[in-house]
């Protein structure tokens, strides 16, 4: 379990780079884009920022305009935070959302038959 202190750095890393995306990366028409969790090394080196995207389909969309937008998410998010080390950003597609959709199609597959 992480620190208070570590809580506290992932919840503000989490709200930063949330207005950063939604103030500078305009997404398609359609596509919902979520951040589920954050979460950052000890030594802060590195951020993995888990994420949601609806519709699924557009996952690779989503992953490939953050990319190409990463270093305006860096630098805004560099600016508006004061840590020791700036971390490497990760993006990871949150696999919940996956399994949850698989769920779901079963229990309608159930309810159907």
């Amino acid at each position: 379990m992480a620190s208070f202190r570590m809580q506290q750095i992932n919840e503000m890393i989490h709200r930063e780079i949330s207005n950063s995306i939604s103030k500078n990366i305009a997404f398609p028409e359609g596509v919902i884009f979520t951040i589920t969790k954050v979460i950052t090394s000890p030594d802060l080196r590195e951020t993995k920022i888990f994420y949601i995207v609806n519709p699924l389909e557009k996952s690779n969309l989503t992953i490939n305009i953050l990319k190409k937008n990463l270093r305006i998410i860096k630098d805004e998010f560099s600016s508006s935070i004061i840590l020791r080390k700036t971390p490497r950003i990760k993006f990871i597609l949150d696999k919940i959302e996956i399994h949850a959709k698989k769920i779901e199609n079963i229990l309608d597959n159930i309810k159907n038959e």
